[in-house]
């Protein structure tokens, strides 16, 4: 996105905010100079409301790890993703920021979608959509960690 309509960036000071709808999701740094939008309660529910252009696209920026983290559930036009959070590889030994690109005009979303193929949501053009992630509950800690959501 180029010229975002709308931008939740965690580490911007003059970012626009999300509101909690439930649970403990807070704004600050679990490590020095890395902030997120961070939950450690199942089930919390955190809500970004969006604005799209002509060409409705989307794009998530989120943690993940190989250990001490736990998926989110995106909820946005009547259907539920599943972002996964913790690495499926066990060679993968790094925490590190995961964006995800969705074309959002297309209803398109091929079988097998993380990191490949078509990611669309179905949104038509100019649309104002509410965009909500819940923290799942997962084996072991509970822990998400959103780090940017912008939409054009």
């Amino acid at each position: 996105c180029l010229s975002p309509l709308s931008a939740y960036i965690a580490n911007d000071p003059n970012s626009s905010c999300p509101r909690v709808i439930s649970g403990d999701w807070k704004l600050y740094e679990d490590r020095r100079g890395k902030p997120g939008w961070i939950s450690q309660e199942a089930n919390s529910r955190l809500r970004f409301p969006l604005q799209f252009g002509i060409a409705p696209r989307l794009v998530v920026t989120w943690l993940r790890s190989y250990t001490n983290i736990s998926d989110m559930s995106l909820l946005i036009a009547g259907r539920t993703i599943q972002l996964l959070s913790h690495w499926d590889d066990p060679s993968q030994h790094v925490s590190q920021s995961y964006t995800q690109f969705f074309n959002a005009e297309t209803d398109m979303l091929q079988d097998g979608w993380h990191g490949n193929g078509v990611l669309g949501l179905g949104i038509k053009p100019n649309r104002r959509l509410d965009a909500d992630f819940v923290l799942l509950q997962g084996v072991g800690m509970l822990k998400a960690k959103l780090i940017s959501v912008v939409a054009c």
